[in-house]
Formats: structure tokens, C-alpha cells, sequence
């Protein structure tokens, strides 16, 4: 009877994902225990999510600090490391850990919240990302409750399986909506890689073109752009409660039209995994033309300099560029960047192409 149950329970939370705590709940009755765990590590937030049932606050709190998740003291993270695909680990393979640690601090502090024992296995692993069923108990575990946590796990499995694939399906729905309107746009998961895309973004990346596809990241060529790419991803696709919010990347292109990135960070979703759509990348060719002559001077309070190296910023030109095509040093350049910045409101390029957008459209 408990099985069916648990079979029902984790089907329900497939298509629902806010049933995963009633499902952890009746794992851990099945199973003999206070708690229940679920948790997705991987991605620039390491902590995606971890869901514990019957927690109080305190123990909330602990399952969100990363401390306690730190490779080389938690025993559960380590197991999970050597452990084959599916395996079900139990407290004997921790208490090998545990007497080879470098620090007890992980141990003792969650001895203190009664979680020491208990049994574990993952669902989904790969490089970059880890999904783990376990429960958390202060006793040891009996014989007949690991049976029962063996016997529940592949029901967990399969509810995570259809979720990803449910989750899958969204991100092709989203691009599908993109493709509806002529926009080539990559939708990114919780660990910022390439889920679905458009057909435009695919001819992007399957030309010679600025971007590339390497293991479902998205990549630049050009190396300063890759790095600014890689961290709006990051900053996009993190975890936390801050609103949704845009970033934008300008790459300069050899024919001088700057390619204009924005990554757009979709709103929160609660009980959302890892593997559910979380950003946006659109890539926007922008034909530009340069602003009348004066016109930056008399709304900025620039300098005929700045205005020039202004001008230079919205083709794309990096610093290095810009102090060849000026003949001056790149401390210059980077001293009257400084200056444009404080007189239009912005800390970076980026910003300052986005500021001025009106004036070049």
C-alpha cells in the first residue's frame, strides 16, 4: 500500500512540481524518518534548490548555506562522488567518509539538527549537475527502511525524468514563440545552458558567425565578449528572489556594426529545477550611424574628445582599437571613458551603448 502511494504521490508531483513536498513527506513516513530531502547543486549558484520536509525555518536555513556544502567536509557530497549511477548509499559508506575528513564541522552541525544518518542516491548526474533523493535522521537506518527508500527511489527517478522532460518541452514552447516572431533567441536553464533555440539562432551558430555551440554552452568568438557573455548568463540565470532583469552585451563586428546581446532573466518560477528555462539570449545585428556632431557634447556635457571616443564606442571599437585609430595611449582612453561614464550615469561600455540607443536608432 505504501508504495502505491509513494507512486501516486511522485506522478502528482511530475506535472505539479509544488508536490514534491508532499511527495518528500510520505517518503520520509515510508522510510521511518523526520525529513525528507530533495536538492539540485551545479550552476554559478552551486545551490539550486533544496527541499526538505518537515523543516522548520532553522533547518531551511541550513540546507540554503553553502557552507555545509563544501566538497571536502560533507560526507553526503563525497559519497555521492564515488558512487555509481542509481547507487543507494547508506550510513556505512558515510562512516568510512567520515573517519578520513579533514574537518568535523559539517558533522557536528548537522548532528546538532538530528540529520547525521539516513540514506541517499541520485537521480540525475552529469559534469556539470546533481540531483539527490535522501532521507535525514538522527538514528541509524534499519534493514526494512532501507528497502522501502530502495523500493521509492526509482518512482522519485522517473517523476524527475518526466519533469525534465515537461520542463524540456517548455523551453521549445518559449522558442516557439520567439520563432513566431522572426527572432533568433537561445533559451538557457538554471545552469545557463542552451535548452532550445530558434531556427535564426540555429543558422547563427551553424555559420561562420560570432557564436558557438561548445557541450550546450553559448560562445563568442571574440574573447572579451565571451567573458561578458558568460557573466550576464551567470548573473541572469542565478538563483535568489531579485526581479527579472536585462543585460546587455555589445560585440564589435568586423564590419564595424556592433551585434548588440541582451540576455533577458525570465521571471522566478517556484519549485523550478535546474533544468527549467531561465534566461534568454537574443542576438540583435544593429546598423548604426553616428550621432550629429555636438549633440552628445550639448546632452552630456562631454568634451569634443569624449564625443569622439563616444562615437568610436558605438561601432563596437574596443579601448585598444580606439587608441590606435586616435593615436594615443589606452590610458587615455580609459581616463576619458572614466569621465564619459560619470557624465552619462553608466559604469560600462554596455551600458553606455544602452543609454544611447535613442540617439543612434
Amino acid at each position: 500500500m505504501k508504495h502505491a502511494e509513494l507512486a501516486r504521490a511522485f506522478d502528482e508531483a511530475a506535472l505539479s512540481p509544488a508536490d514534491w513536498m508532499p511527495a518528500l513527506s510520505q517518503l520520509a513516513d515510508a522510510c521511518g524518518a523526520p525529513h525528507a530531502q530533495l536538492i539540485g547543486l551545479g550552476g554559478p549558484s552551486r545551490i539550486m534548490f533544496n527541499w526538505i520536509s518537515n523543516g522548520s525555518g532553522k533547518v531551511e536555513e541550513l540546507g540554503l548555506d553553502p557552507a555545509l556544502h563544501d566538497p571536502s567536509t560533507n560526507y553526503r557530497i563525497i559519497a555521492s562522488h564515488y558512487a555509481s549511477d542509481g547507487e543507494i548509499i547508506d550510513e556505512r559508506a558515510y562512516d568510512r567518509i567520515i573517519n578520513r575528513l579533514p574537518s568535523l564541522s559539517y558533522v557536528e552541525r548537522i548532528e546538532r539538527h538530528g540529520m547525521r544518518h539516513g540514506v541517499q542516491t541520485s537521480l540525475a548526474l552529469d559534469e556539470r549537475s546533481l540531483v539527490g533523493l535522501a532521507t535525514l535522521r538522527a538514528d541509524r537506518t534499519t534493514p526494512e527502511q532501507l528497502e522501502m527508500f530502495r523500493q521509492a527511489a526509482p518512482l522519485a527517478r522517473n517523476a524527475l525524468h518526466m519533469q525534465v522532460a515537461l520542463d524540456h518541452q517548455g523551453a521549445q514552447l518559449l522558442a516557439g514563440t520567439f520563432e513566431a516572431m522572426s527572432i533568433a533567441a537561445f533559451v538557457l536553464d538554471g545552469i545557463g545552458m542552451v535548452r532550445a533555440m530558434t531556427p535564426a539562432a540555429e543558422e547563427i551558430v551553424a555559420s561562420t558567425g560570432p557564436f558557438t555551440l561548445s557541450r550546450g554552452q553559448l560562445c563568442t568568438s571574440e574573447q572579451r565578449g565571451n567573458n561578458e557573455l558568460q557573466r550576464a548568463i551567470a548573473a541572469a540565470v542565478e538563483t535568489g528572489d531579485s526581479p527579472a532583469r536585462n543585460f546587455s552585451i555589445v560585440l564589435g563586428l568586423n564590419d564595424g556594426d556592433p551585434l548588440v546581446v541582451d540576455v533577458v532573466r525570465l521571471p522566478k518560477r517556484e519549485w523550478a529545477m535546474q533544468f527549467s528555462p531561465r534566461a534568454v539570449v537574443i542576438p540583435k545585428l544593429r546598423k548604426t550611424r553616428l550621432t550629429p556632431r555636438g549633440l552628445l557634447r550639448k546632452a552630456f556635457g562631454l568634451t569634443e574628445a569624449e564625443e569622439r571616443v563616444t562615437q568610436e564606442i558605438l561601432l563596437g571599437k574596443s579601448r585598444a582599437e580606439i587608441a590606435r585609430t586616435r593615436q594615443v595611449s589606452t590610458t587615455t582612453v580609459n581616463s576619458q571613458l572614466k569621465s564619459i561614464f560619470a557624465k552619462t550615469g553608466v559604469t560600462r561600455e554596455a551600458y553606455l551603448i544602452a543609454k544611447l540607443r535613442e540617439l543612434v536608432d
